[in-house]
């Protein structure tokens, strides 16, 4: 009998010894590369005028009196490979290892956002910009063609020693960059395979050479309208440290961000909105569209209702896109911006581990 209760209580110890573990807080996960505290939503700007300091000067200092004075802690800006066959590399290099031209540095893009405070997010694209058809493809760069441009970025990223996000390649599910499969001018140019050994080869370059203050940014297009879907192009959890979204008014924000956390909420990784806002050339394709000022406070009450979300670019790149275009947007962001979450300074949250 005395056997028959010490069982018992011992199995009663067990089950309560379980339901304590079910009822106790879930283990906190680690912080992501970079990945501000719970709560906080950094600020950030696509902002034109990047390549002449007194036209950024000048860009920066119109948001800041005619939209907010609380300042960005994100700049986003492009880098694209090639601009009209040339390269842009990271330190001037004229003529390149092939022989080929400079288009300039980028470099001094950088070191424009150290001088101002802001992190860099750089969207670094496998393209000639302004010639896309005749891009370098992604398979001569995975056998090891431009392991010399690669090379130089990774030398002047080191150098750089700041953090930054690198935004590879993004909107790849798309039909309009040549890196995409199902590329409208070239279809059969690039494969989505092709972009995940691309994206694994340039990680995993940066980080044998020792790379340690990049954050790798996967950002899809929030439109789902290419000839593949996202997970097509998804390099896997081990090569990458954040997960993006671009996002207009061609859709409404909380149906995009409900669609992607459907997909990727498992990982866990922080998520930017690297390109944010409204504009009529993507508004025209939108049957459920509200007005700016509504699809800003949707946009708002989403990132609010993702916790997740950490990082938000307001792509404030031209009159057709200004918040100031419209005034319902304007005072809608004004308001939201200002909040508390959304005024923290940028936590070096690797270095502090």
């Amino acid at each position: 009998m005395m056997h028959k209760m010490t069982m018992t209580l011992a199995a009663i110890g067990s089950t309560l010894a379980a339901l304590a573990l079910l009822g106790a807080a879930p283990a906190t996960r680690p912080l992501a590369k970079f990945e501000p505290p719970e709560g906080v939503t950094y600020h950030g700007l696509c902002l034109p005028g990047y390549w002449a300091e007194a036209e950024f000067n000048q860009n920066l200092e119109k948001y800041r009196k005619n939209v907010t004075e609380k300042p960005p802690v994100l700049h986003s800006w492009f880098a694209h490979c090639q601009e009209h066959g040339k390269w842009r590399t990271w330190h001037w290099i004229n003529p390149t290892p092939d022989g080929g031209q400079c288009a300039g540095e980028a470099c001094s893009f950088a070191e424009l956002d150290r001088k101002n405070g802001f992190v860099p997010v750089i969207a670094w694209t496998w393209m000639n910009f302004g010639d896309e058809e005749h891009s370098p493809r992604l398979q001569d760069l995975v056998a090891g063609k431009y392991d010399w441009y690669l090379d130089d970025w990774i030398k002047g990223v080191t150098e750089f020693k700041n953090p930054m996000f690198i935004r590879l390649s993004h909107e790849m599910d798309g039909d309009w960059y040549p890196y995409s499969e199902g590329y409208k001018k070239d279809p059969k140019r690039n494969s989505a395979a092709d972009y995940i050994a691309y994206w694994r080869y340039v990680v995993d370059r940066f980080r044998k050479a020792g790379v340690i203050n990049v954050a790798w940014v996967w950002c899809v297009n929030g439109d789902r309208t290419g000839g593949k879907d996202w997970p097509d192009y998804y390099p896997g959890d081990n090569y990458t440290d954040w997960l993006a979204i671009d996002l207009y008014s061609a859709r409404n924000p909380k149906d995009v961000v409900g669609q992607f956390m459907d997909l990727y909420a498992k990982t866990g990784k922080p998520i930017m909105l690297a390109e944010a806002g409204t504009g009529p050339e993507q508004t025209k394709f939108n049957p459920h569209f509200a007005g700016e000022a509504a699809w800003v406070k949707e946009l708002f009450d989403t990132i609010e209702a993702t916790p997740k979300i950490k990082a938000l670019c307001w792509f404030q790149y031209g009159s057709q896109w200004d918040i100031e275009r419209d005034a319902g947007q304007l005072a809608e962001y004004r308001k939201r911006i200002g909040g508390e979450r959304y005024g923290k300074a940028f936590v070096d949250s690797d270095r502090a581990k």
